[in-house]
């Protein structure tokens, strides 16, 4: 199975064309057919020699104290399921006041539906070292999230800077990618 990465505005759903076909890998054409089985989610049926999912690499969840935005796991997965997407890389804003709340909200919605929400740890880099470390290792080991976000606006960090680097090796140690 291949998967393809689609990033958009899941709040702008309205302005996402509708995808009846797809470049296929050596020119051929793949139709994307969706087909609902009983368990009610979408499942995608064969179309040019492969299965193609639409992922969300950059969703939210949670509050965001510089938009004014909060994003109820509801309207998460209603912007998903209207725009067509199979999953979702679901992070806190970088802003949030509550960040290892909504940590635990996405850790929460990824048990529910597996294979669909996948969480992107994104922790205010500017703590001590040992705190950092504990807290990405617990979402990471512990509750299976898939990354480490590094924003240089929000968290207000340069991406040389030594908290970046932080990031940048405690990402190299765990063995996981840098957003």
């Amino acid at each position: 199975m291949h998967t393809h990465i689609l990033k958009f505005n899941f709040l702008k759903t309205e302005c996402l064309p509708r995808v009846e076909s797809v470049p296929g890998f050596c020119g051929r054409e793949a139709k994307m057919q969706y087909a609902r089985k009983g368990d009610g989610q979408r499942h995608l049926s064969e179309g040019g020699g492969f299965l193609m999912r639409r992922i969300d690499a950059h969703a939210h969840l949670g509050d965001c104290r510089i938009t004014d935005l909060n994003v109820t796991e509801e309207q998460l997965l209603g912007a998903l399921e209207r725009s067509g997407v199979d999953a979702a890389i679901v992070q806190p804003y970088p802003c949030s006041s509550g960040e290892d709340m909504v940590h635990d909200r996405i850790y929460e919605l990824s048990k529910r539906y597996p294979g669909r929400i996948y969480g992107l740890v994104s922790i205010y880099p500017h703590i001590d070292k040992e705190q950092y470390e504990k807290r990405l290792r617990h979402y990471i080991e512990d509750c299976g999230f898939v990354g480490v976000k590094v924003n240089p606006v929000g968290h207000a960090v340069h991406p040389c800077s030594k908290d970046a680097r932080m990031i940048y090796d405690l990402a190299a140690k765990l063995e996981i990618p840098v957003n």
